[in-house]
């Protein structure tokens, strides 16, 4: 599971240190920000000049914020550490019949290399040892769907922009 002492291997043979820490410290509102900007690609399309896009990027990522802090006032909010700096952000709600991942974004420098999957495990992990399915929501377009499906997620809903996917353990996971 990762956790705060995990190690990994990425594709270049070199071991990154994974963990979470609470998003708590000052910094990170700065940090969130800019992970927020750097999943944005189709706000970046826009032709308007970089003061008005970054203004853009940072009233959708307060909008986003805030949202989120009503629809889910008790969700965890973790930063994700690769070798103890942050390189993403995980939020989970874990309600009383299934655990919900709100939100889980990477840095780019860090994408491709293993670490959603590393993030989408230990996810899976908590919520099996909570005996609770783990939920999440993504875009139709989003290419991460395919590592959802990879890592065992089914789709349960669907609309013409978003799938609904879900998670069980199989008894066997249970047990472990």
């Amino acid at each position: 599971m990762l956790d705060r002492g995990s190690s990994m291997e990425n594709g270049s043979n070199s071991t990154q240190r994974l963990g979470f820490r609470p998003a708590s410290l000052p910094q990170d509102e700065a940090f969130l920000k800019r992970l927020y900007g750097s999943t944005r690609d189709d706000l970046a399309q826009i032709p308007l000049p970089d003061l008005q896009k970054e203004t853009l990027i940072e009233m959708q990522y307060e909008a986003q914020r805030r949202q989120y802090l009503i629809d889910f006032p008790e969700a965890r909010h973790d930063i994700l550490l690769i070798n103890n700096e942050p390189a993403g952000r995980v939020m989970v709600n874990e309600e009383r019949d299934l655990h919900q991942i709100i939100d889980v974004a990477i840095l780019p420098e860090h994408r491709g290399m293993g670490v959603g999957e590393s993030v989408i495990r230990a996810e899976q992990e908590r919520a099996c040892r909570a005996q609770k399915p783990l939920r999440l929501q993504v875009l139709v377009t989003n290419r991460a769907a395919r590592l959802y499906e990879r890592t065992g997620f089914k789709i349960i809903d669907s609309s013409q922009t978003h799938h609904v996917m879900e998670w069980t353990a199989t008894e066997a996971e249970h047990v472990r």
